[in-house]
């Protein structure tokens, strides 16, 4: 149906796509940010179980 060599191009950019993406949301991503956000849910979640 088709060439082996199309398939072959075709896996080769849906990767390159893949690590795009990953290198992209690895670049944006603010590890200061994400601990922020888990410290306020931590302390939403302590304060309503000491209640």
């Amino acid at each position: 149906m088709f060439p082996h060599t199309l398939g072959g191009i075709v896996e080769e950019f849906a990767e390159t796509i893949i690590y795009v993406i990953a290198l992209v949301y690895l670049w944006r991503f603010k590890l200061s940010d994400f601990e922020s956000c888990l410290l306020r849910k931590l302390n939403f979640e302590l304060s309503h179980i000491n209640q």
